[in-house]
């Protein structure tokens, strides 16, 4: 038999690894949840990984989901951010997410995703003036908000006169406001 020290230290012990959660049967990982007080609120049913994914993340302020391709990395961070958004209006305080995506054609798969397996709300930055992407950032109301990465790179910007042409350069202020 473990001594209840022995497993409180164990418990507390960082974590650097979290390979061994992997092992673990999908009731291993909803009773670990429950007992670390992680709501597990899904719209739809997570699959094993994902579900051992959303625990591990719960834990950690920082982390990357290095999962391959269509395993459903979209779905843990919108059950992450779900749970996120609920704890802060709790709190009585409002979060919301800028979601960066590589190609402006991937802002249509977040929509999609987004109601598929969430309540969010979502805005996507997908005007052609940069005012307007700007606009959309900075003012939107919605949950998630999606942008390419150059619309972004551009949103951040404005045009400044140097050296007697005009050219885009970063607005710290801008930066600084989100």
């Amino acid at each position: 038999m473990i001594s209840k020290e022995g497993l409180r230290d164990f418990l507390a012990r960082p974590r650097t690894s979290w390979k061994h959660v992997k092992r673990w049967s999908r009731a291993d990982i909803l009773e670990a949840l429950d007992d670390e007080g992680i709501p597990r609120s899904f719209k739809t049913l997570p699959r094993k990984h994902q579900l051992a994914s959303y625990y591990v993340c719960s834990l950690n302020r920082k982390f990357l989901l290095l999962l391959d391709m269509g395993t459903g990395k979209t779905k843990i961070v919108l059950d992450l951010l779900t749970a996120a958004i609920k704890r802060a209006c709790a709190k009585g305080k409002r979060i919301q997410a800028l979601v960066l995506v590589p190609k402006k054609v991937h802002m249509g798969s977040w929509q999609e995703q987004v109601a598929m397996h969430s309540d969010l709300t979502i805005d996507v930055a997908e005007a052609v003036n940069i005012e307007r992407k700007w606009e959309t950032i900075a003012t939107s109301d919605a949950d998630v908000v999606v942008i390419d990465y150059q619309g972004f790179g551009l949103a951040v910007c404005r045009r400044a006169r140097v050296a007697g042409k005009t050219k885009l350069v970063r607005d710290d202020a801008r930066v600084r406001e989100l």
